[in-house]
């Protein structure tokens, strides 16, 4: 993909959308501002981001069914799609978690889905998969849906520059979504009136707040704003996910008008750009490659507050992961559910477990204070869930 970058512009030739919202559901519980979510979202891509109206595609409520969705998605492998396109992608409604036997599977929930039949949902993989027949070089998802199962990676580091005409020149697949599969999307109370938590920040987002110190707009940028914006929020119980599952480029939201143009007509896009991080970044490393990270930290007695960092962040992850609402610890189950639970449960811990045996076995003792804490720290609920009485 890297060749790509020699034969792409500086520029968008066409900007295309599919913009979607379900409040009223067939035979699943209703959300109260999904469509004004969608709505408000088609009218910024037309009116303020220069999209065509007639290259978006919008699905509200019953419009809004598996095939329909599918087949409006895979419409952009039509052969008038070119590869200086853009195409963002915007859904707003219910997501769906199953645990299998390699890890969570996220699902979308379309209109007609029926609950208890995963073939009417809407796997998030199908969506990344057949994005490869998709020709426009960047691709943005925004999903106000909690759901797990992505595979993202952020490449770039905090206070990573590149040029604009850089990222144009770079392919790029991104996306962010509402929340995890523990959580559950707020509905309400955000920033704006009438928009869910998520929305609202991202509406502000794209309308000026996520710009750099030159008013440039990107995907990475505006990612980072909503991440922190949502996880911080006093009315939500999110943590959005978000990253790029394929390429290095980034979707170039809006740029600023220039004053002064050029004698042929183009605008001058040679701009340095700070791609902007929250200061909690999630880890995409695999469990072999933490474990040589915490290896390599334990090697040097200069990297003890990194080891102890890392340490808590994983511990944040695993509590996050075996959550009540995932683990319930009262109800009744059968035998193959029982078994999931433990198959799912020794899934999530096996990245701190194999911490714990690194520290247990090298750890000198300065650094035994970071086993101590992770210990420590994993016990917090049970002593809750017992009162404090032990």
């Amino acid at each position: 993909m890297r060749d790509l970058k020699f034969i792409l512009q500086q520029k968008y030739e066409t900007s295309r959308a599919l913009v979607i919202g379900i409040n009223q559901y067939k035979s699943v519980s209703p959300l109260g501002y999904a469509v004004n979510d969608a709505r408000e979202v088609s009218e910024i891509l037309v009116e303020e981001l220069g999209f065509e109206k007639n290259n978006v595609t919008y699905l509200v409520d019953q419009d809004a069914t598996r095939s329909n969705i599918l087949r409006s998605f895979l419409r952009f492998s039509n052969d008038d799609v070119k590869v200086d396109d853009r195409l963002f992608v915007f859904f707003a409604g219910h997501g769906h978690t199953r645990s299998g036997v390699r890890g969570e599977v996220g699902y979308l929930v379309p209109y007609d889905a029926d609950m208890d039949d995963y073939s009417t949902f809407i796997r998030w993989d199908e969506l990344t998969r057949n994005a490869e027949l998709v020709r426009a070089k960047h691709i943005l998802f925004v999903m106000d849906a909690c759901y797990g199962g992505l595979a993202v990676h952020r490449d770039l580091r905090p206070g990573s520059s590149r040029f604009l005409r850089d990222m144009y020149q770079r392919f790029s697949r991104q996306v962010i979504t509402a929340g995890k599969a523990d959580e559950v999307v707020a509905d309400a109370g955000g920033p704006l009136p009438n928009h869910s938590v998520f929305t609202g920040h991202f509406i502000e987002g794209i309308r000026g707040k996520a710009a750099n110190e030159y008013g440039v707009i990107t995907a990475s940028g505006l990612m980072a704003y909503v991440y922190s914006k949502v996880a911080n929020d006093i009315n939500s119980d999110q943590t959005p996910h978000y990253g790029q599952f394929d390429g290095d480029g980034d979707f170039i939201i809006s740029v600023p008008v220039k004053e002064t143009v050029e004698k042929d007509g183009t605008k001058d896009t040679d701009e340095l750009i700070t791609i902007p991080y929250v200061d909690e970044v999630r880890s995409s490393k695999t469990t072999e490659e933490k474990v040589e990270y915490v290896k390599e930290l334990i090697s040097s007695n200069n990297s003890q507050i990194k080891l102890h960092d890392f340490a808590i962040e994983e511990v944040r992850r695993f509590l996050s992961a075996t959550s009540e609402d995932s683990f319930a610890t009262s109800g009744q189950f059968s035998d193959e559910e029982f078994l999931e639970r433990i198959s799912s449960y020794e899934l999530h811990s096996k990245d701190l477990s194999m911490i714990v045996a690194c520290l247990s076995h090298w750890a000198n003792e300065n650094q035994l204070n970071s086993l101590t804490k992770i210990i420590s720290r994993s016990c917090d609920r049970l002593l809750e869930s017992r009162g404090g009485g032990g």
